[in-house]
């Protein structure tokens, strides 16, 4: 933990504020990262609307759910299509159809120099 109690800790908290905010722009905000997570939540969206795929099973670990998935002949192909980055020059072009969440990391630190994020 970081607390503001050292001219050092400051230093440090911005440090970890600007590599967060890297981080986000080069990977989160990627072009390809957001191309193959829109595609992979309309397949879901598409699954769960047909009962191919259930709320339940989405509480379980990523692996069992892409097991699920490429089960299914859809599912399969789907992924198989996103590997191959089928669409991504259009997408590229058009943008994201889906709202991407902000990710941010920026600590706030109290006088008791206990840190809340």
């Amino acid at each position: 933990m970081i607390s503001l109690t050292d001219p050092k800790d400051e230093t440090n908290a911005t440090w970890l504020n600007d590599l967060y905010k890297g981080l986000n722009t080069e990977v989160y905000n990627d072009p390809l990262y957001v191309y193959a997570n829109q595609k992979m939540a309309l397949l879901i969206r598409e699954l769960l609307d047909d009962g191919a795929l259930t709320e339940a099973e989405l509480l379980k670990d990523d692996t069992f759910i892409l097991n699920k998935i490429r089960s299914i002949v859809r599912g399969f192909e789907a992924i198989k299509a996103i590997k191959m980055q089928n669409g991504y020059a259009d997408f590229k072009r058009k943008g994201s159809t889906l709202k991407i969440k902000h990710r941010y990391l920026k600590h706030l630190f109290l006088n008791n120099s206990i840190p809340f994020y």
